[in-house]
C-alpha cells in the first residue's frame, strides 16, 4: 500500500478524512440529505450575498456595467477593477482619510494587514482562541509572538511584563 493511500486510511480512522459536501444553497439556508439548515459557517455574516433586494436593487442601478459580482481572486495576481478604485476613494473621502484599502475578506485582511504594521521587533500577544485567519497573519509578520489562556489577563499582564523586557 502507498503511503498516500496509508495516510487518507489513518485520517478517515480518526475521524479527520474530510471531503467537500453536496449541499444545497438557499439564500441563508443550506439543505444537507434533505436537512434544512441555517448556514452557520458564512462568511456573509450581514447576509447581503443572499439578500435578492439589494442584488435586484444593485443590477436596477448598474446594469451590465460592473465588472463581476466577485473578485474571484487577488487583486495583487489578476489586476484591479476601477470600480474596486472609485469604491475606495469613496470610502476614505466618508471617513475623512487620505486612501482606503479594501479587502475582499477578514482572512484576507489580517495576512495583509498584520505584517505590513508590524517588524521582527514587534510583539504580539493573542488570546488562545484568536481566529486562525489571525495566526496566519502573525506567523507571516514573523514578530515576536505568543498566546495567553483565554480571557486570562493575569497571563497576559505576566507575559507583557516578562516580554517588555526582552524587546
Amino acid at each position: 500500500m502507498n503511503v498516500f493511500k496509508q495516510q487518507l486510511e489513518q485520517l478517515g480512522a480518526q475521524n479527520q478524512y474530510r471531503s467537500i459536501p453536496d449541499l444545497i444553497h438557499q439564500g441563508r439556508y443550506i439543505t444537507r440529505e434533505n436537512r434544512k439548515m441555517l448556514n452557520m459557517s458564512s462568511n456573509d455574516y450581514l447576509g447581503l450575498a443572499s439578500d435578492e433586494n439589494l442584488r435586484r436593487s444593485f443590477l436596477k442601478q448598474y446594469g451590465g456595467n460592473f465588472p463581476s459580482f466577485t473578485s474571484s481572486s487577488s487583486r495583487l495576481l489578476t489586476g484591479n477593477f476601477p470600480i474596486y478604485t472609485d469604491l475606495e476613494e469613496l470610502v476614505a473621502q466618508r471617513f475623512q482619510r487620505e486612501s482606503a484599502l479594501l479587502f475582499n475578506s477578514g482572512y484576507h485582511a489580517n495576512l495583509g494587514i498584520l505584517p505590513a504594521l508590524t517588524t521582527t521587533k514587534s510583539l504580539i500577544l493573542a488570546d488562545k482562541f484568536v481566529h486562525a485567519s489571525m495566526i496566519d497573519g502573525i506567523r507571516l509578520s514573523r514578530c515576536a509572538f505568543f498566546r495567553y489562556r483565554h480571557n486570562d489577563y493575569e497571563h497576559l499582564k505576566n507575559l507583557l511584563e516578562k516580554k517588555r523586557r526582552k524587546i
